[in-house]
């Protein structure tokens, strides 16, 4: 993977994480739903096994979304690491700008008083300088 693969993750994982946040509210929200209006435990066998199957689904959908979550979260907090971790500090804003905010480069070269042509050169070095883990 390239460095800037690796930073255009970026904008999607913080897109994942919302959308996986939201799911497990839902789900949440239908246990509620479902258990407060007197879901209960059915009696039958064949009721209960079916019972038992939605609870077990229920509770694996749950889990893997607070899994991609945890993952997301980690491979944001090492992307961000990355560009702290580079020494200077105009790469890190442009790289910031560009890869996290999505701004262009002509935005960047306004907001930092630099031309277009000097941001595009600060971006190609910031990502020769990222350290992508393999």
């Amino acid at each position: 993977m390239t460095a800037k693969e690796y930073l255009e993750q970026m904008p999607y994982l913080d897109h994942s994480i919302q959308y996986a946040t939201t799911q497990m509210y839902n789900y949440d929200e239908y246990y509620k739903k479902t258990y407060m209006a007197g879901m209960k435990i059915p009696t039958r066998k064949e009721n209960a096994e079916r019972y038992k199957q939605f609870v077990d689904a229920f509770a694996e959908a749950r889990e893997q979304e607070a899994n991609r979550i945890a993952e997301d979260l980690q491979l944001k907090r090492e992307i961000e690491t990355a560009v702290r971790s580079l020494p200077d500090p105009r790469l890190r804003a442009v790289l910031q700008m560009h890869f996290f905010e999505k701004k262009t480069y002509r935005e960047i070269a306004d907001d930092l008083n630099y031309s277009e042509i000097y941001i595009r050169k600060l971006c190609k070095e910031g990502l020769e300088a990222i350290q992508v883990p393999e």
